[in-house]
Protein backbone atom coordinates (compact mmCIF):
# COMPACT_ATOMS: atom_id res chain seq x y z
CA UNK A 1 0.00 0.00 0.00
CA UNK A 2 2.75 2.28 0.96
CA UNK A 3 4.54 1.80 -2.66
CA UNK A 4 1.14 2.92 -4.34
CA UNK A 5 1.12 5.77 -2.43
CA UNK A 6 4.52 7.21 -3.29
CA UNK A 7 4.02 6.21 -7.30
CA UNK A 8 0.80 8.17 -6.72
CA UNK A 9 2.41 11.56 -5.49
CA UNK A 10 5.50 11.20 -7.74
CA UNK A 11 3.31 10.77 -10.68
CA UNK A 12 1.31 14.11 -9.99
CA UNK A 13 3.38 16.35 -11.45
CA UNK A 14 3.01 14.51 -14.58
CA UNK A 15 -0.11 13.92 -15.10
CA UNK A 16 -1.78 16.56 -13.11
CA UNK A 17 -3.29 20.18 -14.57
CA UNK A 18 -1.93 23.04 -14.22
CA UNK A 19 -4.12 25.77 -12.27
CA UNK A 20 -2.34 28.88 -13.38
CA UNK A 21 -1.29 29.43 -17.30
CA UNK A 22 0.47 26.15 -17.97
CA UNK A 23 -2.83 24.64 -20.29
CA UNK A 24 -2.54 28.44 -22.12
CA UNK A 25 1.11 27.59 -23.01
CA UNK A 26 0.45 24.01 -23.77
CA UNK A 27 3.61 23.00 -20.87
CA UNK A 28 3.26 19.23 -20.62
CA UNK A 29 4.17 19.48 -16.82
CA UNK A 30 2.60 20.69 -13.37
CA UNK A 31 2.27 24.81 -13.20
CA UNK A 32 3.49 25.88 -9.64
CA UNK A 33 3.66 29.21 -9.99
CA UNK A 34 3.15 32.31 -12.08
CA UNK A 35 4.65 35.87 -12.03
CA UNK A 36 3.36 38.82 -14.04
CA UNK A 37 4.86 42.08 -14.28
CA UNK A 38 5.25 45.08 -16.56
CA UNK A 39 7.69 46.63 -18.11
CA UNK A 40 8.02 50.10 -18.67
CA UNK A 41 9.32 51.24 -21.74
CA UNK A 42 11.92 54.22 -21.82
CA UNK A 43 9.84 57.79 -23.12
CA UNK A 44 13.15 59.24 -24.09
CA UNK A 45 14.73 57.18 -26.77
CA UNK A 46 16.09 58.72 -29.79
CA UNK A 47 13.81 57.39 -32.53
CA UNK A 48 16.76 59.47 -35.13
CA UNK A 49 19.40 56.99 -34.00
CA UNK A 50 17.73 54.00 -33.82
CA UNK A 51 17.05 50.62 -35.83
CA UNK A 52 14.56 48.23 -35.72
CA UNK A 53 12.92 44.83 -34.91
CA UNK A 54 9.72 43.41 -36.24
CA UNK A 55 7.88 40.81 -34.67
CA UNK A 56 4.16 40.88 -35.90
CA UNK A 57 2.75 43.79 -35.05
CA UNK A 58 5.22 44.79 -32.94
CA UNK A 59 7.91 46.99 -34.29
CA UNK A 60 11.05 47.77 -31.79
CA UNK A 61 13.14 50.30 -31.89
CA UNK A 62 16.78 50.18 -30.17
CA UNK A 63 19.40 52.57 -30.47
CA UNK A 64 22.62 51.49 -32.82
CA UNK A 65 24.99 53.07 -31.06
CA UNK A 66 24.99 51.11 -27.97
CA UNK A 67 24.44 47.80 -30.28
CA UNK A 68 27.29 48.15 -32.42
CA UNK A 69 29.37 49.21 -29.14
CA UNK A 70 28.27 45.64 -27.96
CA UNK A 71 28.85 44.03 -31.22
CA UNK A 72 32.77 45.75 -30.69
CA UNK A 73 33.49 44.41 -27.33
CA UNK A 74 32.12 40.71 -28.88
CA UNK A 75 33.86 40.92 -31.92
CA UNK A 76 37.14 41.89 -29.74
CA UNK A 77 36.83 38.80 -27.69
CA UNK A 78 37.06 36.34 -31.04
CA UNK A 79 40.05 38.71 -31.92
CA UNK A 80 42.00 38.03 -28.54
CA UNK A 81 40.85 34.71 -28.79
CA UNK A 82 42.78 34.23 -32.28
CA UNK A 83 45.66 36.37 -31.14
CA UNK A 84 46.33 34.67 -27.58
CA UNK A 85 44.38 31.36 -27.12
CA UNK A 86 44.14 29.28 -30.41
CA UNK A 87 47.41 31.16 -32.38
CA UNK A 88 48.90 27.77 -33.19
CA UNK A 89 46.03 26.20 -34.45
CA UNK A 90 45.48 26.91 -37.79
CA UNK A 91 42.01 25.32 -38.24
CA UNK A 92 40.82 26.87 -35.61
CA UNK A 93 42.39 30.05 -36.22
CA UNK A 94 40.89 30.07 -39.71
CA UNK A 95 37.35 29.79 -38.38
CA UNK A 96 37.65 32.25 -35.34
CA UNK A 97 38.64 34.44 -38.70
CA UNK A 98 35.55 33.67 -40.20
CA UNK A 99 33.76 34.28 -37.39
CA UNK A 100 35.60 37.57 -36.31
CA UNK A 101 34.58 38.89 -39.66
CA UNK A 102 31.05 38.68 -39.85
CA UNK A 103 31.12 40.62 -36.41
CA UNK A 104 32.97 43.42 -38.21
CA UNK A 105 30.67 43.36 -41.36
CA UNK A 106 27.64 43.82 -39.16
CA UNK A 107 29.59 46.71 -37.17
CA UNK A 108 30.12 48.32 -40.20
CA UNK A 109 26.81 47.82 -41.62
CA UNK A 110 25.61 49.66 -38.00
CA UNK A 111 27.98 52.71 -38.44
CA UNK A 112 27.06 53.30 -41.95
CA UNK A 113 23.59 53.06 -41.75
CA UNK A 114 20.88 55.67 -41.33
CA UNK A 115 17.66 55.28 -38.85
CA UNK A 116 15.35 52.74 -39.54
CA UNK A 117 17.90 50.52 -40.10
CA UNK A 118 16.01 46.51 -40.05
CA UNK A 119 18.42 44.55 -37.59
CA UNK A 120 16.81 41.70 -39.57
CA UNK A 121 19.31 42.20 -42.24
CA UNK A 122 22.56 41.43 -39.90
CA UNK A 123 24.25 38.07 -40.60
CA UNK A 124 25.92 37.96 -37.37
CA UNK A 125 26.89 33.95 -35.28
CA UNK A 126 29.42 32.19 -34.63
CA UNK A 127 29.80 28.68 -36.19
CA UNK A 128 30.56 27.65 -40.05
CA UNK A 129 28.99 28.95 -42.62
CA UNK A 130 25.20 28.44 -43.01
CA UNK A 131 22.89 29.11 -46.25
CA UNK A 132 20.06 29.83 -44.04
CA UNK A 133 21.72 31.90 -41.14
CA UNK A 134 23.72 34.18 -44.34
CA UNK A 135 20.26 35.55 -45.24
CA UNK A 136 20.22 37.50 -41.54
CA UNK A 137 17.49 37.03 -39.22
CA UNK A 138 19.78 36.49 -36.73
CA UNK A 139 19.12 34.36 -33.40
CA UNK A 140 21.81 36.50 -31.41
CA UNK A 141 20.57 39.70 -32.61
CA UNK A 142 17.15 38.91 -31.94
CA UNK A 143 18.37 37.89 -28.41
CA UNK A 144 19.92 41.45 -28.14
CA UNK A 145 16.83 43.33 -28.90
CA UNK A 146 14.71 41.23 -26.41
CA UNK A 147 17.11 41.53 -23.54
CA UNK A 148 17.48 45.77 -24.26
CA UNK A 149 13.47 45.19 -24.45
CA UNK A 150 13.27 43.41 -21.23
CA UNK A 151 15.29 46.24 -19.57
CA UNK A 152 12.63 49.14 -20.87
CA UNK A 153 16.06 50.31 -22.85
CA UNK A 154 13.69 50.50 -26.44
CA UNK A 155 11.13 52.35 -28.11
CA UNK A 156 7.98 49.99 -29.03
CA UNK A 157 4.87 50.43 -31.73
CA UNK A 158 1.68 48.48 -31.63
CA UNK A 159 -0.08 48.19 -34.52
CA UNK A 160 1.39 51.82 -35.74
CA UNK A 161 0.90 53.28 -32.17
CA UNK A 162 3.86 53.66 -29.61
CA UNK A 163 3.10 52.13 -26.14
CA UNK A 164 4.72 52.11 -23.14
CA UNK A 165 4.44 49.17 -21.09
CA UNK A 166 4.41 45.68 -21.95
CA UNK A 167 2.84 42.84 -19.85
CA UNK A 168 5.65 40.05 -18.68
CA UNK A 169 4.38 36.25 -18.04
CA UNK A 170 6.59 33.84 -16.39
CA UNK A 171 4.36 30.21 -15.55
CA UNK A 172 7.09 28.03 -13.95
CA UNK A 173 6.95 24.58 -13.88
CA UNK A 174 8.48 21.45 -12.51
CA UNK A 175 10.67 21.51 -15.15
CA UNK A 176 11.27 25.12 -16.79
CA UNK A 177 10.03 28.50 -17.14
CA UNK A 178 7.76 29.92 -20.22
CA UNK A 179 7.89 33.49 -20.70
CA UNK A 180 5.71 35.40 -22.56
CA UNK A 181 5.87 39.16 -23.61
CA UNK A 182 2.67 40.78 -25.32
CA UNK A 183 1.07 44.19 -24.94
CA UNK A 184 -2.57 42.83 -24.31
CA UNK A 185 -3.14 39.97 -25.88
CA UNK A 186 -1.54 37.05 -24.72
CA UNK A 187 -2.06 34.93 -28.22
CA UNK A 188 -0.18 38.41 -29.91
CA UNK A 189 2.87 38.52 -27.97
CA UNK A 190 6.31 40.20 -29.50
CA UNK A 191 8.56 37.34 -27.51
CA UNK A 192 7.68 33.80 -26.19
CA UNK A 193 10.09 31.89 -25.03
CA UNK A 194 11.83 28.91 -22.20
CA UNK A 195 13.39 30.22 -19.25
CA UNK A 196 15.88 28.59 -17.36
CA UNK A 197 15.30 25.11 -16.10
CA UNK A 198 14.29 24.42 -12.21
CA UNK A 199 16.83 22.01 -10.92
Amino acid sequence: MKYIFVILIISIPFFGYSQNFSDTLKSPFYSIDTIQTEILLKDSIDLLKCGFWENGDYRIFVEIPQFAITLQNDCSGLINGMQNDIKNDSVTLVLYKKYAERYLNAINQLRDSNNGFDFRRLVLYVGPENIERNKGNSVEVELYVRQQLEKGNVAVFYKGDRIYKLKYRMVKDNVMSTIKIYFDDDTNFVFSYFGYINW
